[in-house]
């Protein structure tokens, strides 16, 4: 509403007009705490770079160009790595790395782009910022004379998955009875299967030709062999699953009538590894949307 930056999207501009009446919330209230009462406020010019190119989604939404970071743009064919280095103002410089080789750049100022190769499972780099103050993307301010560090990891450690898919019906329904549905999933033969480097699967339908969209199971196990570490295990499924690492159980969401909302679907569970592990998941679809997604990162 009364925009005074076209090049910006709706959303973004409402994101800085929220932000501003968070911050001056004395004369949001004496104004008369109306919209339109605020909008006669001096809302500040917009700092980021114009056009849609500009914009970045980072895993806390938005980027405001508020506070450094290092920008994935995107992995080549070579594994090369590209980054945008992000920031209001000031220096960096590269202050550690791992499984990387060929940085193109090691300091400058902001913004920057930098190259680098990969050579390992764990890509790692990590700058050291100097400039002025800044508040980060959870509302914590930095002062300058503070030694302020920013990073960017990206783990993948080379999994071989086997997947299996298997249908089920009233008599081995495994919202009534797990064991029952586990004896016969390990009887019967698999309605398809796949060899992956990931689990990350998204069914707005049947999961293959003549096959079922709902009533199915999928079983995906694999053998990982990680470095000694805390590490987050997550998955994402829908409607049931359970993940067990050395037949132990560590997920398990086994009641279709708790998954209320979309957050629901997500589970995860920090774990000690070192060394082989065996992975075993066991979704299961009733009805309608279904996914599985996994993921292993070190903490």
């Amino acid at each position: 509403k009364n925009t005074t930056y076209p090049t910006v999207p709706a959303s973004f501009q409402a994101i800085v007009a929220f932000e501003f009446i968070c911050k001056n919330r004395s004369d949001f209230i004496t104004t008369g705490g109306t919209i339109e009462s605020v909008l006669q406020l001096k809302i500040p010019a917009l700092k980021t770079p114009a056009g849609k190119d500009q914009i970045r989604i980072t895993e806390w939404g938005p980027y405001n160009f508020n506070y450094p970071i290092i920008f994935l743009k995107k992995i080549d064919s070579n594994n090369m790595y590209h980054f945008d280095v992000l920031g209001s103002g000031g220096n960096w410089k590269i202050i550690k790395t791992n499984d990387v080789t060929g940085i193109t750049t090691t300091s400058s100022s902001f913004p920057a782009e930098i190259t680098a190769q990969k050579t390992g499972d764990d890509v790692q780099i990590e700058m050291e910022y100097n400039g002025p103050d800044f508040t980060d993307a959870f509302g914590k301010k930095h002062h300058a004379a503070d030694t302020y560090a920013f990073k960017f990891r990206d783990y993948k450690p080379v999994i071989n998955w086997n997947v299996n898919w298997f249908g089920w019906d009233a008599d081995h329904n495994p919202n009534k009875d797990y064991k029952v549905f586990r004896d016969f999933i390990s009887k019967s033969t698999p309605i398809k299967t796949e060899n992956e480097k990931q689990i990350n699967y998204t069914w707005w339908g049947a999961i293959g030709k003549q096959l079922p969209a709902d009533s199915f199971a999928t079983v995906a196990t694999t053998t990982i062999n990680v470095k000694e570490g805390i590490y987050r295990l997550g998955v994402t499924a829908d409607d049931l699953v359970k993940v067990f690492i050395d037949e132990k159980l560590v997920i398990d969401f086994w009641d279709a009538s708790k998954y209320v909302n979309d957050e629901d679907a997500h589970h995860s569970a920090i774990v000690s590894l070192n060394g082989k592990h065996n992975i075993r998941i066991e979704q299961v679809e009733n009805s309608g949307y279904a996914t599985l997604i996994f993921s292993l990162h070190p903490l």
